[in-house]
């Protein structure tokens, strides 16, 4: 508690949750491991989180920001903007999971660092993220010129990293947004 308390103190509430997180899942998994009799991280108190009103772009913003990033990406901002889609759901996205002629995203993986620190596809947390998206007529044009310049396969990941290979949402974060 003493150690969570020192991070609150220099640390904004969900960063300090986010550290003790996988501390908390470092000890599990040597409770696991027969290491340890039971995990030190249980009944500690987290900061409160002061959840702020959200921030939405405006089509102006929307516009600008799809046009200064890579144009690798550029799709990527329109249908995480359009449709609402989180990094990892478009990490996922498969391109026989898009109705081109409907204009429908069906959001059916994430993808996801599991427990051990590896990426992972996989359902969505929630039943309820589990979902179909409209998009407007031009983001799906948009999304469909995306797949055939990058010549994305009926199975395939729509989008990819700068060399091609599986986008991870850190990084991505950290390079490319």
């Amino acid at each position: 508690q003493t150690w969570v308390t020192g991070l609150a103190q220099r640390f904004a509430p969900t960063y300090t949750t986010a550290i003790y997180t996988r501390l908390h899942q470092i000890f599990d998994a040597a409770v696991d491991a027969e290491l340890l009799r039971a995990n030190p991280c249980e009944n500690v108190k987290l900061p409160r989180r002061e959840d702020s009103e959200m921030r939405f772009l405006t089509l102006e913003e929307i516009d600008r920001l799809a046009d200064c990033i890579a144009p690798r990406f550029r799709a990527l901002v329109l249908v995480g903007c359009w449709g609402g889609l989180r990094i990892g759901e478009l990490a996922a996205l498969r391109r026989h999971r898009i109705g081109f002629l409907r204009g429908i995203v069906s959001v059916e993986e994430t993808y996801y660092l599991d427990k051990s620190f590896h990426w992972q596809t996989g359902p969505p947390k929630t039943k309820a993220s589990r979902r179909k998206v409209s998009l407007p007529r031009e983001i799906v044009r948009e999304l469909d010129e995306h797949c055939r310049r990058y010549d994305v396969a009926p199975e395939g990941f729509v989008f990819t990293g700068p060399l091609g290979g599986v986008l991870r949402p850190n990084t991505f974060h950290r390079t490319s947004w």
